[in-house]
């Protein structure tokens, strides 16, 4: 049992309603449901098997253990790592059919021997990068990798893919240039009469402005989660959000003029004032400084402000403007309470970031409750 009223509550219908809504605006190409990060922090295993409800049927993580934790939690389904991975994990890929972003030519020779070894095939993603700059082969040096996967019987080309900088910025230049960068290697590619199903390069950014270049599939992690990547995108999709950050007046306090609130007094009352002490902190991923920034909560409907700094464990507000509150009562940090609300992206504005950016800050001790 929990007795932290402190909780992430997260609606596994809205992240099913995402996903169909993905698949219907790329025309029921295949949908990579990028679930790394603990999809966002949402929790990995209920959003895979939410969205496995709906034909979900590949699945992609940033790291071994997150792949690996999947397995472990039942989900047999595709399983693709976009980032690079010591070579030691190649014999459990191959065991657990884990796909590896294919990277340096090391990696393939140590997956084609774990599959020798195991009497099974290893399966790949060639990684091209055509600008980010970040990990993968270039255009000029793909081409001989192909050639050695083709030589290796071992291992199975299954996909190729690369990443856009910029789908998300307003301005679509380089998109459209890393996507003629990328047409025109697979263009060479096929002329060699070689065939590969899965070819991918439309994250969140490309899926809503460039729905044209998905190929064979596109690979949302944001918009599953009803984020939109930045607010330059275009909303082509509709979508719901499923994350609700939740709490609970845990204490009142009544302070006299001249007082001051929380460490080294950086908030002092001018007047007779009320504080609802909140039983979380930055321990929880209420990042410390948001007491700077402007950051409010709902309290019966009504905004109220974070006042002092934000401790480890706990949040001062004053709710000196409300009529009645009392221990107990409901506080939304992130979410709608009445007429309000108070969204990701306000607070990825509050904090100078990304939407994504709050939602992974949120700590392994404030529990994740499930709706559906």
């Amino acid at each position: 049992m929990n007795w932290r009223p402190t909780r992430l509550e997260v609606n596994l219908n809205s992240i099913r309603t995402n996903y169909t809504r993905i698949r219907k605006h790329v025309g029921g190409t295949r949908v990579i449901a990028v679930v790394k990060a603990n999809a966002y922090n949402v929790g990995a295993l209920p959003a895979a098997w939410a969205l496995r409800s709906v034909g979900a049927d590949f699945f992609a993580v940033a790291t071994p253990d997150e792949a690996l934790s999947l397995r472990d939690g039942g989900i047999t389904d595709p399983v693709l790592v976009l980032g690079a991975s010591p070579y030691e994990v190649a014999a459990e890929y191959v065991r657990s059919g884990i796909r590896a972003a294919l990277t340096d030519t090391a990696m393939l020779h140590a997956l084609a021997g774990a599959a020798r070894q195991n009497g099974k095939p290893a399966r790949v993603h060639l990684k091209v990068d055509t600008g980010l700059g970040r990990i993968g082969f270039r255009p000029d040096k793909a081409l001989e990798v192909v050639d050695a996967v083709q030589s290796l019987p071992e291992v199975e080309l299954e996909g190729i893919f690369t990443h856009f900088i910029a789908s998300d910025s307003g301005d679509l230049t380089v998109t459209h240039e890393q996507y003629r960068i990328f047409a025109d290697l697979l263009k060479t590619i096929a002329a060699k009469g070689i065939s590969i199903p899965m070819r991918h390069c439309c994250n969140s950014g490309g899926t809503l402005e460039t729905p044209e270049y998905a190929l064979d599939a596109v690979r949302p992690g944001h918009l599953l989660f009803g984020m939109y990547p930045t607010p330059e995108v275009r909303r082509t999709i509709p979508l719901e959000p499923c994350m609700e950050f939740k709490t609970a007046v845990a204490a009142l306090r009544d302070l006299p003029p001249g007082s001051g609130v929380s460490y080294g007094s950086a908030y002092v009352t001018s007047g007779q004032e009320r504080f609802a002490v909140l039983p979380l902190g930055y321990a929880d991923g209420y990042y410390r400084e948001l007491y700077t920034r402007g950051v409010e909560v709902l309290i019966r409907g009504k905004r109220c402000p974070v006042a002092g700094k934000i401790c480890m464990d706990q949040t001062m507000v004053n709710v000196s403007h409300l009529d009645d509150v009392a221990v107990g009562d409901e506080v939304v940090l992130v979410g709608r309470q009445g007429e309000e609300m108070i969204s990701l992206e306000e607070m990825a504005q509050k904090l100078g970031t990304l939407i994504c950016v709050f939602p992974t800050l949120l700590g392994a001790r404030v529990p994740r409750v499930y709706r559906d």
